[in-house]
This record gives C-alpha cells, structure tokens and sequence, in this order.
C-alpha cells in the first residue's frame, strides 16, 4: 500500500492509511470518523466544514472486493473524472474502501462496480443530516 491521495491535494502516508483501515464506515453514524478525518487532514474549522457539506451533499462509502485493484489508479481515476472531495481509496490488491463526496453518486457506483464487486454501500445526504433530518 502506497501513498493515497484524496480531495484537495492532500495525502495520506501508507502508515495513516493502515490506521484508516481500522475505521468500519458501516453501522450506526458512519461517516462521523471519516469527516473528523477527513476534516483534520484539510484542515477545515467548522463553518468552512459547513460549506464544503453543502457544495457535495452526498456521502458515499463502499467497499471494492476483487483481483489487482490499485489506490493509486482508483485515486488518479476520481480525481480526473468526478467532482467531490473528501475521497479515501484504501486498501489492498482484493479489497479497497472508498469514501467521497459528490452529488453524482451514482456515477461512483457504476465506476467501482466495473472494478469488482462492490457491497456495504452507503449513500447519505449530509445536507439532511445538518438539519437534523434523516440522510
């Protein structure tokens, strides 16, 4: 496992991105861990926090089980074809968990599903869960 790039231009060191690995983004709140991450390593306050929640409303996490996936190809794929931010792509060669915000969710689905068998999918809109609502 190399370095993993995410959104912004920052990078994740191979030894953070094996303490990220121990993160389930399934269950209950998932995506708190994450954003604190996520929001550490951009080096957000809140009300810019606020903002970026708005611009890229929905939280999409998955697992990609399947043979010879690659970070770093992953990573260079959604920076160049999708817009968002906040993406981890982490993992090994059979399995790499993925966490990004976009408004096109769907387009992530259908790109990690042409790379093996996606499952644990979770798609949360975070402009509902800043107002309280259900995501």
């Amino acid at each position: 496992m190399g370095t993993s790039r995410r959104g912004k231009g920052q990078t994740v060191s191979k030894g953070e991105a094996q303490k990220l690995r121990v993160y389930p983004f399934w269950g209950q709140r998932p995506y708190a861990q994450i954003h604190l991450l996520c929001s550490q390593y951009n080096s957000c306050n809140a009300a810019e926090w606020r903002m970026v929640m708005l611009e890229y409303k929905f939280d999409t996490q998955l697992l990609i089980e399947g043979n010879g996936l690659s970070e770093d190809k992953i990573n260079e794929y959604f920076v160049k074809h999708f817009e968002g931010d906040c993406l981890l792509a982490v993992g090994d060669e059979d399995l790499i968990k993925i966490h990004f915000h976009t408004n096109t969710p769907w387009r992530v689905l259908e790109y990690c599903a042409s790379l093996g068998d996606i499952h644990d999918i979770v798609i949360e809109n975070m402009q509902r869960q800043e107002n309280g609502l259900k995501g």
